[in-house]
Parts: C-alpha cells; sequence; structure tokens
C-alpha cells in the first residue's frame, strides 16, 4: 500500500535462545528473502524491507533438532519517504563491464533525508552481482565492497539536489541485476480534492455522500467526521448522516504517513422541508379569453428554487417572486405550478384556467327592436347561453340571471327615442351586444275633427268624419272601431252608416305607443218626421165659439218646429204647444205642420166646425107638440132628436131605430170640477149607426137608441180622456145615466229616450185627496223597445215617448172620473191613465206596446199591509171590458246597504228580503 513501509520480521527460536534453527528459509510471494546462510548463521531474527502484494504468500523452510521454530511478521509502519527516481533495474550485460548514467529531478515536495535502495538480485539470492560502484551529482555513494553475492539489498543516505545525476557499474556476471531508487523525505501535508458534495449542497436525503482523491508522497489515511473512510487508492468514500436540519458541515481530514494532515470541509444543508409557494395567479377556475394567461406567485425556502408550470420553467428573482405566461387550449386547461428546491422537495398547486373565445348567446326577447310605448320603465327580458357563467347588463345596470339563463329586469325611459343597449358578457370577457330602439311615447296625438260638428242633426246617412291627427309617431283613426284612412300628412277622412236616433261618434287616434286622443261627436240620424198630437179639438168636433184653442203635442227625436194654419206655434217643456186660432163660421181645416232638426216634415189637419147656434138646444125647447089626444110612443115623441133639418142626435142611420123599441138614454158631463162640459161626442159602442149627439152647455145630452138590452155609451172630447158607462135599456122608456167625469192629461210630461243607458224614470204630477199625497211614477229599464200600433194596423218603431200618468181616483170627483164602472168583485182603490202623446195623436184605438215589462209605483197612500198582493187590470174601450193584469205588490224599502242598494221588504216582517227573493218577484 502506498505511503506505508512493510517489513518481514523473522525471530529465531524462544527469546531464551533455544529451540533455534540451523537453517532454512523465506520465500515471499515466490521471492526468497532469507536463504539457509542467513537462518543457519544462529541469529536471533532477521528484518527485510517487502514490497507485498495486495494477496501474499509466505513460505517458511526451516532446518535444526526438533523442536526447533521460527516466527514470521508482516510489519506495516507509516513510510514518510517516496521515491524520486525508481525502482529502475540495472542489469550486467555480457561483455565487458559498462557504466549507465542516469538523469533525474526530483520535485519541489522533495526534501532530506534522502535515501538510496537497492535491490541485489532476486529473492532467492541468484543474479546477484559481486561489486559496484555508484556515485551521485559526483560523489561515490557506493563502493565496489559493499555489494557483493551475499547482500541482499543495501539502503544508504545520499544528498540529492534538484538536478541529480547517477552513474552505475557492475560487476558481475552477464545477467545479474540490481533494482536502484531513490527516496526522499515527505515534509507536505496531503493535498485533498473532494468531488462530492459541492459546498454548501442541498439534499433531502438523511444522509450524504462524500467522496474524492486525497494526492501525497507518502501513504495517506482519511477520516470523515472523526471516522475512517475507505480508500481505493488514492481515492476515498465515505456516507455521512445529516442530523440536523439545515447546515450540516462535514470535516474530512488526510494524513499522510510523514504525519502531516490537511483538514477540509463541506458544507452541506440539509432540507426535508418543501419550498412555501404562493400562487397569486391565476384565480383558481379562471376563466378568459386570452391565448395565455399570466401565472405569478411567491416561493420562499432555505434554499433556492426553481418553478415551473407544467414543467415549463418560470424565472424566480432574488425575492422569491415568479412570473410567466401559459399558452391556452381552447377549453379547460390544468396548469400544474410546481416549485423544487434544491434539495428537491416540490410543492404543487394546481389551477383550473378555462379560455372561452365564444362570446354569449343572446336572445332578448322583449321589447321588439322599434317598440313604441307610452309605459316607462319598460321590461327587459331575454335568455343567454354559454359555456361560463354570464351577466348581464342594460345600459349598464345589471340584471339578475337565473340559473336557467334567463333574465328580466326593468329600465326606466326617456321621452322621445331610447337605445336599450344589452350587453352580455361571460367570465372569460367575451361579450355580446344587443341594441334596440324603444320610444316612450306619453302624449296623445293631436286630435281635430271638423267634420261633423258635435250636435248634428241629419237625416242623410252615411256622415262623413274627417279631420286632421298628428303624433311624433305614427297614427291610426278609427270612428267606433271603424278604421278611417290616414293620409301622410295626417288628414283622415270617411264615411260612418248612421242608426235611427243619437249616434255617438267616438274618434280615436292611436299612436303607436298606445296613447290615444278621443273626441265625440253625437250626430242623430232622425229619418222620421216628427209625430203630431192633437189633444184638443178633436177631428170634427163642433166649436160654438169664433176660436179654438188646440192643444197637443209634438215629438221628434230632435228638436222641430211647429206652424199652425202656417202660423209659428211655439213648443213647450215634451213637445206640448198651445194655441188660439181663429175659426170662420162652417167648417175649418187645422194644418199643423212641424219639422224636425234633420228637416224632416209631418203635417196633420183636423176639420172643426164652428156652429153660429152654439151647442144643441135643450130638446125640450125644440120638441115636437105631442098631440095629448093620441097615443104617443117613445119613438114618435122622440124623433125629433136624429130627424129633420137640424137634428140633435146626428149621423143616425136610416130605419136605424126602430120604433117600438125606441128608448132615449140621457145624463150629463162635467169636468173635474163638476162643472157642464159641453161638446163631448155621445155614442153606443158598437153601433155606429145611431150615430152621436153632443153634451149641451148644461152638460146634459140625450140619445135616440133601440131598447131591450145593455148599451155602453162612449164619451169623448178633445183633450179629454174618453170615458164608458154602461147600462141596461128598457123598450119605450127614458133611462137616465149618473153624470160621468171627463180629465184631461196631467200636465207634466216626461221625454223617455228608450236608447238611454241610464234608466229614464217618467213621473206624474203629486196629487193629493184625503187619502194622501202620491206620485205615479214609471221606470223604463235600459234595452226596452217601443212599438205604436196605429188604429189602422200599422205599426211603428218609437226611440223616444212623451209619457204621462193621469190618475182618476182623486177626491170626490173619482170614481164619476173612472173610465167605466169596476167590475162587481172590484173595489175602488186607485186607478190611473198612463199615456203616451204618439199614442193619443195616432187616433183612438191606438196603443204602445213594450218588449219587456215598465215597472210601475206609486206611494201606499192607502197604508194597505207590506206584502199584500195587489190585483191588476186595465180597461179595454175597444171591447168595453176589463182586462186582467199581472198582480202587483205591496213592498217597504227600509233603508240602503253599504253599496246603496235599497235593503227591501216584501213580506212584512220588517226584514229585508234577500236578493234571490227579489228576483223571485220580478
Amino acid at each position: 500500500m502506498p505511503g506505508r513501509r512493510y517489513t518481514l520480521r523473522v525471530d529465531n527460536g524462544a527469546t531464551d535462545g533455544s529451540h533455534r534453527v540451523s537453517g532454512g528459509s523465506v520465500i515471499l510471494n515466490g521471492s526468497q528473502i532469507l536463504s539457509s546462510a542467513d537462518l543457519g548463521s544462529g541469529a536471533s531474527g532477521w528484518s527485510r524491507v517487502v514490497q507485498p502484494l495486495s494477496e501474499d504468500t509466505i513460505v517458511v523452510a526451516v532446518q535444526g533438532t526438533a523442536g526447533a521454530y521460527v516466527t514470521a511478521s508482516l510489519l506495516s509502519t507509516p513510510d514518510a519517504s517516496f521515491l524520486v527516481f525508481g525502482p529502475e533495474r540495472f542489469i550486467r550485460p555480457s561483455g565487458t563491464p559498462v557504466t549507465e548514467t542516469r538523469h533525474f529531478t526530483t520535485s519541489a515536495t522533495a526534501a532530506a533525508p534522502y535515501r538510496m535502495c537497492i535491490v541485489n538480485g532476486n529473492a532467492n539470492g541468484t543474479q546477484r552481482i559481486s561489486s559496484a560502484t555508484i556515485m551521485v551529482n559526483g560523489v561515490s555513494v557506493v563502493t565496489q565492497s559493499e555489494l557483493n553475492q551475499h547482500v541482499g539489498g543495501l539502503m544508504k543516505q545520499v544528498t540529492l539536489q534538484r538536478d541529480n545525476t547517477i552513474t552505475i557499474s557492475l560487476t558481475a556476471t552477464p545477467g545479474s541485476f540490481i533494482d536502484l531508487c531513490f527516496n526522499a523525505t515527505d515534509v507536505t501535508p496531503p493535498v485533498i480534492t473532494i468531488s462530492q458534495p459541492a459546498n454548501k449542497f442541498i439534499t433531502r436525503e438523511a444522509q450524504v455522500g462524500v467522496a474524492g482523491s486525497v494526492q501525497d508522497e507518502t501513504a495517506t489515511t482519511v477520516r470523515v467526521n472523526g471516522q475512517p473512510a475507505s480508500m481505493s487508492g488514492t481515492s476515498f468514500t465515505a456516507t455521512v448522516p445529516l442530523a440536523a436540519e439545515g447546515n450540516n458541515v462535514i470535516h474530512i481530514v488526510a494524513t499522510d504517513a510523514a504525519g502531516h494532515s490537511t483538514d477540509s470541509s463541506r458544507t452541506v444543508i440539509h432540507d426535508t422541508q418543501p419550498p412555501v409557494l404562493t400562487l397569486t395567479s391565476p384565480a383558481d377556475g379562471l376563466i378568459t379569453k386570452d391565448t395565455t394567461t399570466s401565472v405569478s406567485g411567491t416561493v420562499t425556502d432555505l434554499t433556492a428554487v426553481t418553478a415551473n408550470v407544467n414543467g415549463i420553467p418560470l424565472p424566480v428573482d432574488s425575492t422569491g417572486a415568479f412570473h410567466g405566461a401559459v399558452a391556452l387550449s381552447e377549453g379547460s386547461n390544468i396548469l400544474t405550478v410546481t416549485a423544487t428546491d434544491a434539495a428537491g422537495n416540490a410543492t404543487s398547486q394546481v389551477r383550473t384556467v378555462t379560455r372561452d373565445t365564444h362570446a354569449p348567446v343572446l336572445a332578448v326577447t322583449a321589447p321588439t327592436n322599434g317598440l313604441i310605448t307610452n309605459h316607462s320603465p319598460v321590461t327587459v327580458s331575454g335568455s343567454v347561453t354559454d359555456a361560463s357563467a354570464v351577466t348581464v347588463a342594460v345600459n349598464g345596470t345589471p340584471f339578475t340571471v337565473g340559473a336557467d339563463g334567463h333574465f328580466t329586469g326593468s329600465v326606466a325611459l326617456t321621452e322621445g327615442a331610447n337605445t336599450l343597449t344589452t350587453v352580455a358578457t361571460d367570465a372569460a370577457g367575451n361579450a355580446t351586444t344587443d341594441t334596440r330602439s324603444v320610444t316612450l311615447d306619453t302624449h296623445p296625438p293631436a286630435l281635430a275633427v271638423t267634420a261633423p260638428t258635435d250636435g248634428l242633426i241629419t237625416k242623410q246617412t252615411p256622415v262623413t268624419v274627417s279631420g286632421t291627427v298628428t303624433d311624433a309617431t305614427p297614427v291610426t283613426v278609427d270612428v267606433n272601431g271603424v278604421p278611417l284612412p290616414v293620409d301622410g300628412a295626417g288628414v283622415f277622412t270617411g264615411q260612418v252608416p248612421l242608426a235611427e236616433g243619437a249616434n255617438p261618434l267616438t274618434v280615436t287616434a292611436h299612436d303607436a305607443a298606445t296613447n290615444t286622443a278621443t273626441v265625440v261627436r253625437i250626430v242623430t240620424l232622425d229619418t222620421h218626421a216628427p209625430a203630431i198630437a192633437v189633444t184638443q179639438p178633436a177631428d170634427g168636433d163642433i166649436i160654438n165659439a169664433a176660436s179654438v184653442t188646440t192643444t197637443g203635442t209634438v215629438t221628434d227625436a230632435t228638436a222641430s218646429t211647429l206652424t199652425v194654419n202656417g202660423s209659428p206655434a211655439p213648443l213647450g217643456s215634451g213637445g206640448a204647444f198651445s194655441v188660439e186660432v181663429p175659426l170662420a163660421p162652417n167648417a175649418n181645416t187645422i194644418t199643423y205642420a212641424a219639422t224636425d232638426a234633420a228637416g224632416n216634415s209631418a203635417t196633420k189637419s183636423i176639420t172643426v166646425t164652428r156652429r153660429t147656434s152654439n151647442l144643441p138646444p135643450d130638446p125640450a125647447l125644440v120638441a115636437s107638440v105631442v098631440n095629448r089626444a093620441e097615443v104617443t110612443t117613445i119613438g114618435d115623441a122622440t124623433s125629433f132628436l136624429y130627424a129633420g133639418a137640424t137634428p140633435i142626435q146626428t149621423g143616425v142611420a136610416a130605419g136605424a131605430i126602430n120604433p117600438v123599441r125606441a128608448a132615449v138614454l140621457r145624463g150629463r158631463v162635467l169636468d173635474k170640477s163638476f162643472a157642464p162640459l159641453g161638446g163631448a161626442a155621445v155614442t153606443v159602442l158598437g153601433h155606429p149607426e145611431l150615430g152621436q149627439t153632443l153634451s149641451r152647455e148644461d152638460g146634459g145630452y140625450d140619445l135616440a137608441v133601440n131598447g131591450g138590452g145593455r148599451l155602453t155609451l162612449s164619451f169623448v172630447k178633445g183633450g179629454y180622456f174618453p170615458a164608458q158607462r154602461a147600462t141596461d135599456v128598457s123598450w119605450q122608456d127614458y133611462t137616465t145615466l149618473n153624470d160621468v167625469i171627463l180629465l184631461q192629461p196631467d200636465p207634466a210630461v216626461t221625454v223617455v229616450d228608450l236608447t238611454s243607458q241610464t234608466p229614464p224614470v217618467a213621473r206624474a204630477s203629486v196629487v193629493s185627496d184625503a187619502d194622501g199625497s202620491r206620485q205615479a211614477t214609471l221606470i223604463f229599464k235600459p234595452g226596452n223597445t217601443a212599438t205604436l200600433t196605429r188604429p189602422d194596423g200599422s205599426t211603428q218603431s218609437l226611440t223616444t215617448l212623451s209619457v204621462r200618468a193621469t190618475e182618476y181616483s182623486v177626491g170626490d170627483s173619482g170614481k164619476l172620473a173612472m173610465p167605466a164602472e169596476l167590475p162587481p168583485a172590484s173595489q175602488y182603490t186607485y186607478a190611473v191613465q198612463l199615456s203616451a202623446d204618439e199614442q193619443l195623436a195616432a187616433g183612438a184605438g191606438a196603443r204602445v206596446t213594450f218588449a219587456q215589462p215598465v215597472p210601475f209605483y206609486v206611494e201606499n197612500f192607502l197604508h194597505v199591509p207590506v206584502g199584500t198582493v195587489v190585483p191588476t187590470g186595465g180597461y179595454d174601450a175597444a171591447k168595453g171590458t176589463w182586462v186582467p193584469e199581472p198582480n202587483g205588490k205591496v213592498i217597504k224599502v227600509l233603508g240602503k246597504d253599504a253599496n246603496g242598494r235599497a235593503q227591501v221588504d216584501i213580506t212584512g216582517d220588517g226584514q229585508a228580503d234577500p236578493p234571490s227573493a227579489l228576483a223571485a218577484l220580478g
């Protein structure tokens, strides 16, 4: 082993000199170290410097007495010397001996003492030289006598210089040789080269391998942290445990054979903790539309750290901060950021970054583009879809987006044009924009209707509707829902058909925002001529005066004017008129001409006769003289009434009165004040052949008839309601009837418009007598219609009626004023004449019928118990009989409920009855 000196030591026998050998040999690795001559010298022991191999074989052979022995030992000691020359073998050549010269240079580390080593021949003693001379730098160091065949080797101290020359001359048989070397003393410490670990080496392992080499002229040992290192030649290795986290100092000490030492150290950083990694960007779950994303953060550790993302290095500065950009692919990208310290400890963080370059799919369902509205705010709604979360803003105002992608919200509008910009932005910043134009128009159109004028009354249909309209937005115009064309200048015109009566023409302008402007024109279509009703005098009346007051009514849907015999006649309330008309003697025609506002006109003429002889005379004054000497029948005695040039009873058909059955009916006609009423025509119902007579100035009348049965007299006078009285008539006799009172129509007239949506109410004058005060009332429900049937059977639909209610049963005159005697089973209680001037004007026998019942009520002035059924009937003058009508009932209004509706008791229990009970009553 280099750096060591090996000595073969042989001890002969025991230490007391016994048991010594007498001869033998010692052979090391095939080379004889001691010969028999050496062993036979009787010496106590021998020592020889040898060069062993890695594996050595020693063969010892001894001679001597039994029990003799030798002890062989191979000793190793540090050797501070090292070769500066050789060993080199010098062989005696054949022929004349030669002197050989060699030059060598010592190293800077070589120092005295220097030794020369000579090994003579083989170890077995063969091929040894017999003599030799050796000179070093001209100085003889070996003489001929110092080496011979018996000397196996020689070591001498010599003086060497930096540059040296040796000369050698050998004397011996050719082939003999010596091995020559020079050793210098080692005065320089070893040089250590550490190949691992590097200083400041960082590791996370629990131990570290130490390796290197040592350079020295002599054998060297190495200790690492005090523990021997494994040596292989000049190389050494060791394994050192790392106990402490952080810095671990490893000491490496090399000591050569001369005892010189070199101490070297390495600091190894033991790091088992991974770096502390803080990733500031990107945020996990980041969604972006960029092609790259920034990866940045900081890392701290005891040792230097590297960072990478998905294996791509990121630069880390001295503060531990790192930053870099990573390319992204469409869709989800997994970014693994790893920080690795010098020890190999690693910390990783994963971020998922989605690259989304596709803008959201935005569908705005409301409002429609171009919407024009009069409402603010406007609702904006729609849906949006995208791979990532989406936000929606309208004009910068955020809207909430539901889980299903739908959104809705309100946006305030300003008057005029508004732009609604809906922006859907996904998490990546991709945006889709939808722009809608919405116009807020809260101002109605400016509507001017130039025709027709409001209140126009016309008999022409259709009517032209025209005007102009202006607005900020497109406008349509309709009349009662029927569109009219509107030109570019806003002018409109069109024809609108009219229905009979009042026509509300609602002209409506609609702009695009649904604002409306409305102008209503009432146009009355009146194609019916006014209805002229003359209440007095009656047609054919005989007037015993120079003038007559003619009264009546003109009814029409519109205002009318009237002339009587060409002179204007003022019309009062309800179209009533009263005009004094002068009469010429004998027949006079009174012509009434009425013209309504629509230009329809009607005329009516009646004939009255002015009698210069006044009313019929008292028959007693003009009766024929009766011959009392002869039997005179009633028929003969009274024939003057209807016979002759100036009969009191006119119009009697020839032979109509049978002289055998002849009889006379007589009585009085009065007005309601019990004053005589002259001029009333008295006829027999169903017997036109009997003609008529007139009541006289005293109200009396005499009428010749045929006896033998029951006759009904009719009393008629213009301006008065007719009456009838029935009586049994005997042959050849005078029958006196009770007084009859004729009533004039109630002066209170109500014009009823059946087209009105508000129920018209017609009320009579308030009347009072001993039984109390009352006022007859009629209610016309909306939707009811009326038909006038004339005496000739023709009909006419009426939209207006001049309604009167005249009570018969008032005061002391009530029973005499009844239109006829009551049936035996009926009691006198209350009677009223319900009439319309249109009916009266149409003549006797005209009637008005209604599509729906007309409710009638009067105050319970007779104090009949509540709940009592009231039998009701009407008198049919054409048939001369009473006709039953649906019963009435006594009810009581208790008050009204919270809704203003009447609370009615119909049973007399004092409690309000439910609506169902009222409905059953009708």
